[in-house]
């Protein structure tokens, strides 16, 4: 039993390393043989033309001794030029020395002698470089466009398991996340079922209670969302929205949410903005924004906003003082189902749908969302963009 167990683990170690990695080798043994196939199909083909050149100069050959044999023979003098009986030869005078495909007419007319023409020898070689070429670039292209099929195959592959992977995470993220505000309102119900409390221990309660109903509804909305999106639903409607207001709005209704986190911001500043937006999606970015400030803020987190006009597009910066990220994750972060704590040290809950929901609606509405940090530990700013507008009436 002991001397087979170092056998079987090696098995099972093998088949887990071919269920994760077997389209690896899948692809690298197409790959090689593909290539070996090419490799062999333009060496066959290179070589075909040879023989077939070979063939050629060598008919060339014979040809030319024939049929210097044949008029060195002939008592009458043959006349310089074309040779009648085959059009691709020509009579030349012969001055000595040696020269390929050049046959002096021994016996009887040795200052005379027969050659290919020099038109038809060119025809040759156009003929057997064209084909060079051929095989060369088509054995060429071949190789691109299996290295570009193999490679986009590959990826695609790839992105799919990626994909599923991300997804089977997201479900798992998503099963938790749903599962604790449910047990904290639970808790707070129980607490009131079985102790006599006072009226400020049910306000204290209540506060978590709706903080984590609040939490439940921001989750809800964006899966409700997201589902919208990948279903390829419509552009927005918009209209227009004094911006300064509106964010004065959402924080006086996210108090409680962000009782925690002191919130930077001045109504006075761009009072008179104005941008065209859907009012309800403008919500889901600030909500999400928030969420993401409370998530990666730190641990005093505190958020700055900043309005600003450039020319038609009006510009809100959300910035936190928390952890920030890498230069290289800003794409990424944006990405459907990624979380921005899969690849930071400190990890947070978050379904990873928030950031690609935001932005997916902010270019539906004609604008933008991007995120820069000087890296990490230096905090992050997402600037919105939004087409400027005009207040109604005017």
């Amino acid at each position: 039993m002991n001397a087979t167990a170092p056998f079987d683990r090696f098995w099972i170690s093998l088949v887990r390393w071919l269920k994760c990695h077997g389209h690896h080798l899948f692809f690298v043994i197409c790959l090689v043989s593909l290539t070996s196939l090419l490799a062999w199909w333009t060496v066959f083909i290179h070589q075909a033309v040879l023989q077939e050149r070979q063939f050629l100069t060598e008919g060339l050959e014979y040809r030319g001794q024939l049929y210097a044999f044949l008029l060195g023979s002939d008592p009458r003098r043959p006349q310089p030029g074309t040779y009648r009986a085959d059009d691709r030869m020509e009579i030349v005078w012969f001055t000595g020395g040696q020269a390929p495909y050049l046959f002096p007419l021994r016996p009887n007319w040795p200052h005379l002698a027969i050659q290919p023409r020099g038109d038809y020898l060119q025809s040759i070689e156009r003929r057997f470089r064209s084909r060079t070429i051929m095989v060369v670039g088509e054995g060429s292209l071949l190789g691109l466009l299996i290295l570009a099929s193999s490679f986009m195959l590959y990826r695609l592959i790839s992105v799919e398991r990626r994909a599923a992977r991300e997804l089977h995470e997201f479900w798992t993220r998503i099963t938790h996340e749903i599962k604790t505000p449910i047990t904290g309102v639970k808790a707070f119900l129980q607490t009131l079922k079985t102790r006599e409390l006072s009226g400020e221990e049910i306000r204290s309660f209540a506060d978590l209670a709706l903080e984590q109903v609040e939490r439940q509804q921001h989750l809800a909305q964006n899966v409700l969302i997201g589902q919208r999106l990948d279903r390829g639903a419509r552009g927005l409607l918009r209209e227009p929205i004094r911006l300064a207001e509106f964010v004065s709005r959402f924080l006086d209704s996210h108090a409680l949410l962000l009782a925690r986190c002191p919130v930077e911001f001045d109504p006075e500043e761009g009072s008179d903005l104005v941008v065209r937006a859907d009012p309800n999606s403008l919500h889901v970015i600030l909500d999400n924004l928030a969420d993401n400030a409370l998530k990666y803020g730190g641990v005093q987190p505190r958020i700055q906003i900043r309005l600003e006009a450039r020319g038609k597009q009006v510009l809100m910066r959300f910035r936190d003082q928390g952890q920030g990220f890498g230069p290289r994750l800003a794409g990424n972060m944006f990405e459907a189902y990624r979380r921005l704590s899969d690849e930071l040290p400190e990890g947070k809950h978050g379904t990873g749908m928030g950031l690609y929901i935001s932005r997916q609606l902010a270019r539906k509405m004609g604008g933008e969302l991007e995120a820069a940090s000087d890296g990490t530990g230096f905090g992050a700013c997402f600037t919105l963009r939004l087409p400027r507008g005009q207040a109604a009436g005017r």
